[in-house]
């Protein structure tokens, strides 16, 4: 079933959008009244921001100071999951050389040294 926070999010960007007709925005407007313009509920962008912030928060707490080399890009220091599913991608990826295979291996080991 689709999320009604995205279902809100659409009809309120089609009033908004100038390529759309007329008769859709008057059904947006109707959906909208009906069903109210604002949600409880929120979209995976919100989630993802608090879950970003969440996860920057734990990383501090285990250890991550400034001599990290993530931690000096603060968007690579949230996303240090996304970093490390990177490097186990391009070890497994066959279009991947043998020499970015290593070098993933090595970037990964050095990753996991310094999460420790």
């Amino acid at each position: 079933m689709p999320d009604p926070a995205h279902i809100i999010a659409g009809h309120k960007a089609a009033l908004s959008n100038p390529h759309v007709s007329e008769e859709a925005k008057e059904r947006a407007r109707k959906y909208l009244k009906e069903h109210g313009s604002e949600s409880h509920y929120t979209t995976g962008t919100t989630r993802g921001q608090k879950a970003d912030a969440d996860d920057a928060g734990e990383l501090r707490e285990e250890g991550f100071g400034t001599k990290n080399q993530f931690e000096d890009n603060e968007s690579q220091a949230k996303n240090l999951g996304n970093v490390r599913g990177g490097y186990k991608a391009a070890m497994h990826n066959p279009k991947v050389s043998q020499k970015g295979r290593r070098h993933a291996k090595e970037l990964l080991e050095e990753v996991d040294d310094e999460s420790k």
